[in-house]
This record gives C-alpha cells, sequence and structure tokens, in this order.
C-alpha cells in the first residue's frame, strides 16, 4: 500500500465521515457508524504531512503552500457564514458551530514538527505554540490534531506507534471529563478510537509515493464541503 493508496482511503472516509455532518440528523446508527467511520481520515492525513515534510525540497515551502491553503478553505467558510449566518469557521466567538476546516491542525502539526526538528533545544520550544493556537482557535481535534502528527513523526519508525495512538486517543476522548464531569457526554467522543483503524493499515504502507496528481486533494476537500452544505441547505438538512 503506498502513499496513493492511503490518500484515497483517507479521501472516501473524509467525505462519509461528512455526509453525516451535513445530510444527517445527529443520532441514529447510520450517523454513528458514518461518523466513526470518519475517524479514520486524519490520521492518514497526518502521516501524509509527516511524510511531505520528510521527503519535500523545501520545508519552507512546504508550510507556506498548506497554510495558504488553510487560508484559501476559511475564506470559503467565511463567505458561507457571512451569506447563510452558519459558522463552519476557526472564528468560534462569531457564533455557535464547529470549525470543518481540517488543514489547520495539519498546518499547526507542521509548524510543530518544523520546531522539534530544530537542533536548538530552545527553539523545539516552539512547539508548545502550535499546540495552544489550536487549543485557543479551537481548531478540529484541538490538541489532539497537532500532536497526533507530532507522534508519527516521532515514532514513525516505531511499531508501537499504536499503542502511543492510543493512549493519545484516550486522553482526548477522556480528557474533558476532568474539566467538567457533569455536562461531559462521552458516548459520542468514544468512536475516535476508530481512528486506530488508520493505525493498523500504516502497518502495510511501503513508504512508496505511487502515481498521482497532488492537486487533487486541494481541489476536492473545498468543492465537497460547498456541495453538501449546498444540499443541505436546499433541502433543509438531515436529508438522509
Amino acid at each position: 500500500m503506498n502513499a496513493k493508496h492511503l490518500k484515497y482511503i483517507g479521501i472516501i472516509t473524509m467525505t462519509i465521515d461528512h455526509i453525516a455532518v451535513f445530510l444527517m440528523e445527529p443520532s441514529g446508527f447510520w450517523y454513528v457508524f458514518f461518523r466513526s467511520v470518519g475517524r479514520i481520515a486524519f490520521p492518514i492525513f497526518a502521516l501524509m504531512v509527516v511524510e511531505g515534510f520528510i521527503h519535500t525540497r523545501n520545508v519552507y515551502h512546504y508550510f507556506i503552500r498548506l497554510f495558504s491553503f488553510a487560508i484559501m478553505i476559511e475564506s470559503v467558510l467565511l463567505f458561507l457564514y457571512l451569506r447563510f449566518d452558519v459558522n463552519m469557521t476557526v472564528f468560534h466567538w462569531l457564533g455557535e458551530g464547529g470549525s470543518q476546516n481540517i488543514i489547520w491542525p495539519l498546518v499547526f502539526g507542521l509548524g510543530a514538527i518544523m520546531f522539534l526538528s530544530h537542533p536548538q533545544p530552545w527553539v523545539k520550544m516552539g512547539a508548545l505554540l502550535p499546540v495552544l493556537l489550536a487549543i485557543f482557535l479551537r481548531t478540529s481535534y484541538g490538541f489532539y490534531g497537532v500532536l497526533m502528527i507530532v507522534l508519527l513523526y516521532a515514532y514513525r519508525h516505531d511499531v508501537q506507534r499504536l499503542l502511543y495512538g492510543g493512549m493519545l486517543t484516550a486522553l482526548y476522548v477522556y480528557l474533558p471529563m476532568l474539566a467538567d464531569a457533569e455536562g461531559y457526554f462521552p458516548s459520542i467522543m468514544l468512536i475516535q478510537f476508530f481512528a486506530l483503524i488508520a493505525f493498523i493499515l500504516f502497518f502495510f504502507y511501503n513508504g512508496k509515493k505511487g502515481k498521482q496528481n497532488k492537486w487533487f486533494f486541494y481541489m476536492y476537500y473545498p468543492a465537497h464541503i460547498i456541495i453538501l452544505f449546498m444540499i443541505s441547505m436546499v433541502f433543509g438538512g438531515d436529508l438522509l
């Protein structure tokens, strides 16, 4: 299994997840099933960022490209907010809703491993900044998204990364209970453990890129968000 195969698995599982987000009532078996399948996507994209960091010729150009893409997606989401008053942006103070821009945790995660790869110890400490930004901005997956990329970078040759991934996921699922035990509902959060399926797939990854169009994902991501959102607006949401 090469990077191309993993990316397509990530795209398919992400789309299934977003079908549930935009077109299903947030309850019932199929909603939970679609969201559970969707948990597989992010660790795959996280690994692809790590692979991009390792193999790119210029990591700064790579970061700028990914950051620019995040800004582009955020601009689309901000337009949808201004037009339809539905907040899917990272600007959580604008109103209720949650960030649908999965690129931000990838950007922050890439920034974190850029800091960690620096030879100077005091520069390595800068890796805390992307984690804190993810928490403050309430990006998708928050600190978990950034630390997932750090984990896959630090233990990319370690077969125990499945164990470490499980520990990180458990922290993400159960840590909120310590802050708000009364208002915490872990049942929907428990589906995050399906993300570990991606870690199992990684055992079959041969480290090769495979023939692929690197711009496909950059085009597909905003396109499928816009299409699913417009369908939900036309048909009133909860379509399935």
